[in-house]
């Protein structure tokens, strides 16, 4: 297993992913009520005839894992619900059945109420390979090459038909098949250390914690920054690091039977004056403990509204495979200031994402050795 990715769109904004999506077209949106886990999925309203598409920005995967429901099905000609790399789609057809390389799944998407797990592979071998899997069982193997690349998820096409469908709990990875999982998004509760850190209107740390853990991260404007929408550091230092205590893994709902299969760190960030020269850093101090952080660049130009020109960016940790943690205490993740100077950073969010596999329950039934009757045996 070497995981590339994760995302539960529980961040409600496409720019605050730490898989960074690139829409193409219409007809995609976040969803707060369809959801698999979490509190947030991402809808796939196909238009007729018009493009629509989120294409991850992942470009070594070879498989692929993102759960489906589908509401509505083609009336009466398939249409791309997947797409490996630009080239094979995997089209919905009008019975609800998948097709992929020129076969068709035996099962069919037609239960309404149903997230299906659905598993993909993309790969440069002309061997024959499983390509396709739904629930965990094998559907479509095929000896052609597609190489691997970026997911595309929606109508990736022009058909003059329509559907409606939802992603949830998407992950990516470079060696292995993903099967069952869920991801969830911790984020901050308390403030740990502020260390140079304040609120975003420049004074006080009360709300801090608050201000980074907002769905979606309010994305305001210099000038409108307040002591909820964002913290801010501009001491003349480079070593102001600003730690907060997250969700717990057992409050997020996994539990000692689950598997984490891997975390991520991720914070979205920006500069009130446009230097693009203020170096930052994130790193997931303790539970579990990262190795080295992940370093970047304040902003990409002055942040401004969410729906302007220059908007706040995403910086995303190192992701960390199989990772020894104690479910019941909080990560730390840390933000910091790498460049001594009086100008100001800012952050409105900070997130872990967790991509973990449930636990079987037991298929048995505990039975009292001492019997209705209260003696042993009976």
């Amino acid at each position: 297993m070497a995981r590339l990715g994760a995302c539960g769109w529980e961040t409600g904004s496409v720019s605050t992913e730490p898989i960074v999506f690139v829409p193409v077209g219409s007809g995609l949106s976040f969803e707060g009520t369809i959801v698999r886990t979490g509190t947030g999925s991402l809808k796939a309203l196909a238009v007729a005839s018009t493009l629509g598409r989120q294409q991850t920005q992942v470009s070594t995967a070879e498989y692929g894992r993102v759960y489906v429901r589908v509401t509505v099905r083609p009336a009466t000609t398939a249409r791309a619900i997947l797409t490996t790399d630009a080239g094979p789609k995997v089209t919905l057809n009008p019975d609800g059945t998948l097709g992929f390389l020129g076969a068709t799944t035996a099962v069919a998407l037609t239960d309404t109420s149903k997230w299906y797990c659905i598993e993909i592979r993309a790969s440069a071998s002309t061997s024959s390979l499983v390509r396709l899997r739904i629930d965990g069982v094998d559907q479509i193997t095929s000896t052609t090459a597609t190489g691997t690349g970026l997911l595309y998820l929606g109508p990736n096409d022009t058909v003059n038909d329509t559907y409606t469908a939802y992603f949830d709990d998407l992950a990516l990875d470079g060696a292995a098949w993903c099967g069952a999982g869920a991801v969830v998004l911790l984020k901050p509760t308390t403030l740990n250390n502020a260390n140079g850190w304040v609120e975003g209107d420049g004074a006080g740390t009360a709300g801090m914690a608050a201000a980074v853990a907002t769905t979606p991260p309010p994305g305001v404007a210099s000038a409108d920054e307040t002591s909820a929408t964002n913290i801010e550091s501009a001491t003349n230092s480079n070593t102001d690091n600003c730690d907060m205590n997250m969700t717990t893994y057992t409050v997020a709902g996994i539990a000692a039977a689950d598997t984490i299969n891997a975390v991520q760190g991720f914070v979205r960030h920006g500069e009130d004056i446009n230097t693009t020269s203020k170096d930052g850093a994130h790193i997931i101090v303790s539970n579990p403990t990262q190795v080295g952080e992940d370093t970047w660049n304040y902003g990409d130009g002055a942040h401004g509204a969410e729906s302007g020109a220059n908007v706040w960016a995403t910086a995303a940790g190192t992701i960390q495979t199989s990772p020894s943690v104690v479910l019941g205490t909080a990560p730390v993740l840390r933000v910091g200031k790498r460049t001594a100077t009086t100008r100001v950073v800012c952050v409105d969010f900070m997130g872990i994402y967790v991509d973990y596999t449930p636990g079987e329950a037991p298929s048995w039934t505990p039975v009292d050795p001492m019997g209705a009757s209260g003696f042993f045996g009976t």
